[in-house]
């Protein structure tokens, strides 16, 4: 569990310092961290785990930040040098609104990109590309091209946020360049779906990309967010994806299109999804959500714009015997959320949309109060609160297939 090396430091745990009579071990998780016993190191593993899952993941992840270091020419340049075991490769480029690439310094071109893929092909595992506002940047515009992205193969993460393909066929290509191996797919904020926008891409670009979504059979994860995808456009590939867990299809306030159809497509064809996301599309109704709850019975976070009436509650959780968050568009009053409290002896979180606190963390218990409440509904509810934010900081982990295994393993409700 640990090793016998010696730091003169101090424990992680108990504060125990080094000495002859009490020497330190490190964790050969991140090799970070120092613990004078196993029992200290299980006892701080709770807190310890995530910043473990990090650090042991350093060795291998290039990550480049623009308020890190802005040349990343120069680090990709420096890992195919000297980095040979890069499986994860992080490139993220954001904007505030009153600053350009030029203030940042920003340097990135499609050769040294080009270079740095080539040099891992087949080696890397997952990239995660994120460019915020490539309309006011040059950085990186010629990385866009299809021949910079069409040496990798085998991955099995691939998230996108606001790449400009020149070319559609290009990401479609590059998606089915990995469709035997992927299983996380996230391709986010593209305008993918039919926007009234004149740049919007076309239905056809639509069906193309269904259908390249639909030869990745191992997918498990699906993250399509505010793409002003309709009901069909789902047909294609929802019923050749059986094994999804978490499925990712918020839209845009106002650009927002599927309706109760698509939940019936949903409860027939992804029974073991854990995870939905159907925020923002109002024409989504509460039978539309119990269809959904009826045929997704393994469903542990459902995200919908629904009104919920007090007699809506029971109903619903009727066909929900595992749901441990009910995520909502638009407030409720404390009757509903206490009966739903009281209903589920507190493993279910009800929650509205402008609710989360500024940590991000869940439940709407910041407003309303279940001190009142029995001491084991509390403590079954804090646990349902404990696994949605752990699974919530794990959304933001570039790498991370299925988060919901490893939080529902941990607090014994796999």
């Amino acid at each position: 569990m640990t090793s016998g090396r010696r730091r003169s430091k101090e424990c992680g745990h108990c504060g125990a310092l080094d000495s002859e009579d009490n020497r330190l071990s490190r964790c050969l998780g991140c090799y970070d961290m120092l613990y004078c016993s196993e029992t200290c190191q299980k006892a701080a593993w709770k807190k310890h785990r995530r910043r473990c899952r990090r650090a042991s993941k350093r060795e291998n992840t290039l990550l480049l930040e623009d308020d890190q270091n802005p040349d990343f020419d120069a680090s990709l340049t420096y890992a195919s040098k000297y980095k040979p075991n890069v499986k994860h490769v992080e490139i993220v480029i954001n904007y505030d609104d009153d600053e350009t690439d030029e203030t940042k310094g920003v340097v990135l071109t499609a050769e040294t990109l080009q270079t740095f893929l080539e040099l891992n092909r087949g080696r890397l595992e997952s990239v995660y590309w994120e460019m915020d506002d490539p309309e006011v940047s040059s950085a990186g515009e010629k990385t866009n091209e299809g021949q910079v992205w069409t040496c990798l193969h085998g991955l099995k993460v691939l998230r996108m946020k606001l790449p400009v393909f020149s070319k559609s066929r290009d990401l479609f290509a590059l998606i089915r360049q990995q469709e035997s191996t992927i299983c996380s797919l996230a391709l986010i904020d593209m305008a993918l779906g039919h926007d009234m926008n004149a740049d919007s891409w076309s239905r056809q670009d639509c069906k193309l990309l269904s259908a390249a979504i639909g030869r990745c059979v191992n997918l498990v994860r699906l993250d399509l967010s505010y793409n002003f995808l309709r009901d069909g456009d789902l047909d294609a590939f929802l019923p050749c994806l059986p094994d999804l867990r978490v499925l990712l299809l918020p839209g845009l306030i106002g650009k927002a299109y599927l309706t109760d159809r698509s939940c019936k497509l949903i409860a027939k064809t992804c029974p073991r999804l854990q995870e939905l996301d159907l925020g923002f599309h109002r024409k989504i109704s509460v039978p539309g959500v119990k269809r959904v709850l009826r045929g997704c019975q393994d469903l542990r976070m459902l995200q919908a714009s629904i009104r919920l009436q007090p007699n809506d509650i029971k109903s619903l959780l009727c066909f929900a015997p595992n749901l441990l968050v009910l995520h909502t568009e638009f407030r409720f009053d404390e009757t509903i959320f206490l009966d739903a409290v009281r209903e589920t002896g507190g493993r279910l979180v009800l929650d509205y949309f402008d609710n989360k606190t500024l940590d991000g963390k869940f439940g709407a218990e910041n407003v309303f109060c279940i001190k009142g409440l029995p001491a084991e509904i509390q403590q079954a509810y804090q646990r349902s609160k404990d696994v949605c934010d752990e699974v919530d900081k794990d959304h933001a982990e570039a790498t991370v297939i299925n988060e919901w295994e490893r939080a529902l393993a941990e607090y014994g409700l796999d």
